[in-house]
């Protein structure tokens, strides 16, 4: 994953405004991320750990953009998708599958860029656009009424069979 990078953008950022990073989860590279914040004295930056239940929920609704930095290919990672269904803007590398599911502009900003600097400027923009990030809350939120939903999937998983099996119509 790429803590680093979303370490680097995020002292980027926080010589343009206001921002805070939550991050949310555990693994090989916590205590380097906990150093390099306390070293390179990044603001701003809230380690929550491995989160579930309530406190997942609060940590998305207090949130405005779901930053997921991956170098490799992922299949749809479920943050996208918990992030999607609270209305968040999504922002990630265009790897493995989450670009079949975070389309752009619509659902938030897909990039293959390796720079904290493409980073932050695009955070940086979007944020000062609230009627944008307000429009891609809404139609997160309405796409995964859609698609993330058990009942739209259950739907969905039932079509696909009707049509590999028209005797089931």
């Amino acid at each position: 994953k790429g803590i680093m990078i979303v370490l680097d953008t995020m002292k980027i950022l926080n010589e343009k405004g206001n921002y805070n990073l939550n991050i949310a989860g555990d693994g090989p590279l916590l205590k380097a991320a906990k150093n390099k914040v306390l070293k390179e004295q990044i603001n701003n930056v809230a380690f929550l750990g491995q989160i579930n239940g309530v406190d997942k929920h609060h940590a998305f609704r207090s949130s405005n953009i779901l930053f997921f930095f991956s170098f490799y290919p992922e299949g749809m990672p479920i943050s996208i998708i918990e992030g999607i269904l609270y209305g968040l803007v999504i922002i990630s590398r265009s790897v493995g599958g989450i670009p079949d599911w975070v389309k752009v502009p619509a659902n938030g900003i897909l990039t293959d860029s390796l720079d904290p600097q493409k980073y932050a400027a695009l955070i940086d923009t979007l944020c000062a656009d609230k009627e944008k990030i307000s429009q891609i809350e809404v139609t997160n939120k309405e796409y995964a009424q859609s698609y993330f939903t058990p009942s739209a999937l259950t739907n969905r998983l039932l079509n696909y069979y009707s049509n590999l099996l028209p005797e089931w119509n």
